[in-house]
C-alpha cells in the first residue's frame, strides 16, 4: 500500500489512508533532463553539448471523506500551503523529497467525496532515504621512521575511512568540525580528499576552542556556529560545487596540517534516488 506524507512546521497530511484516498500519481519516474546541442550546415545530425537535469513535478490526484468540509480543507491546506517535505512508503521502500506546493484544483464532489488535484514542485529533483548517514573520521597516524632529526612531528591525526553510498546518484555530503582546544596554528589549514573521484576541499582557517564549522556542499556555504561565513578562507583551487560522493564505495581522507590532536570532523551523508517508483 502507498503512502504519500506532506510534512512540515504546522503538521502532516497523509494521502492513501483514511479520510484521503489516493487515485492517481504521476511524477515519480526520472526526472526531465534538458540538452543543448549545435547543428552544423554541413553535417547530418546533431552535438549534443550540455544536459541539465530540470526541477521535477509531483501531480496527486486523490479525494477526501468530508465530515465537516470547512474544518477539514482548512486544516490541509493550512499545511500544504507551506514547503515542506514529501515522504513516499511503499512496502520497505521509502524515499523523501524537499517540495511545495504550486496549484491546488477542486474538481467534482460525489456525496460526502471531494475530489482535488495537487501539484508539488521539487527544486532539487532527487529522491533521498529518510534518514542521513554519519560517519566519524580521524585516526592517529604514526610518523616515526627509522630516522629523524629533532625538531619533529611524531604523530598527526589524519582521518581514513570508506564511505558506502547507495541510490544511483552522487551526494553532496555536509562536513562538521570541532575544535576541542585552542592551538597554534601553522597555515597548512584542513584538507578533505576524496580518493575515489579525486575531489578535494582545503579551508585556509584556524579554528579556536569550542568552534564548529559546518561545510554544506549542496547549499555551497562553510559556516561557524553563529552563522559567520568563512568561504573566503577556502583556497583558491578550491570549489564547493565540485565535491561529491560517488555511488558505492568512497574513500574519504580528512588531513589537518595544524594541530591535529584538537580537531574531529563527522561527514553526514544520504543514498540518493532518481526516482521513488511505486
Amino acid at each position: 500500500m502507498t503512502k504519500i506524507t506532506y510534512r512540515n512546521e504546522l503538521g502532516a497530511v497523509t494521502f492513501g489512508e483514511a479520510p484521503i484516498n489516493i487515485l492517481k500519481i504521476d511524477g515519480l519516474m526520472l526526472p526531465k533532463k534538458q540538452y543543448s546541442t549545435f547543428l552544423y550546415s554541413d553535417g547530418s545530425g546533431q552535438t549534443t553539448c550540455g544536459e541539465a537535469t530540470l526541477a521535477r513535478n509531483i501531480t496527486l490526484t486523490a479525494d477526501i471523506y468530508l465530515k465537516n468540509r470547512s474544518q477539514e480543507l482548512s486544516k490541509m491546506l493550512r499545511i500544504l500551503n507551506k514547503k515542506g517535505v514529501l515522504e513516499i512508503t511503499n512496502g520497505y521502500r521509502k524515499r523523501k523529497i524537499d517540495a511545495y506546493l504550486s496549484t491546488f484544483v477542486l474538481n467534482e464532489r460525489h456525496g460526502k467525496y471531494q475530489c482535488f488535484t495537487l501539484q508539488f514542485v521539487c527544486d532539487y529533483p532527487y529522491f533521498s532515504d529518510f534518514r542521513k548517514r554519519e560517519a566519524g573520521i580521524f585516526v592517529r597516524e604514526d610518523l616515526v621512521e627509522n630516522e629523524f632529526t629533532l625538531p619533529a612531528v611524531f604523530t598527526r591525526r589524519s582521518g581514513k575511512m570508506t564511505v558506502e553510498l547507495g541510490g544511483e546518484m552522487p551526494c553532496e555530503p555536509i562536513v562538521r568540525l570541532s575544535c576541542r582546544k585552542d592551538y597554534e596554528g601553522t597555515g597548512e589549514g584542513i584538507k578533505l580528499i576524496n580518493h575515489t573521484n579525486g575531489n578535494f576541499f582545503i579551508l585556509n582557517y584556524s579554528m579556536s576552542e569550542g568552534e564548529e564549522i559546518t561545510i554544506d556542499f549542496r547549499e555551497r556555504t562553510v559556516t561557524n556556529a553563529p552563522g559567520d561565513s568563512l568561504i573566503n578562507y577556502i583556497s583558491e583551487d578550491t570549489f564547493l560545487s565540485e565535491f561529491k560522493l560517488e555511488p558505492g564505495e568512497n574513500e574519504i581522507e580528512v588531513i589537518n596540517g595544524e594541530n591535529a590532536e584538537v580537531i574531529a570532523a563527522v561527514m553526514e551523508y544520504k543514498n540518493i534516488y532518481a526516482e521513488a517508483a511505486i
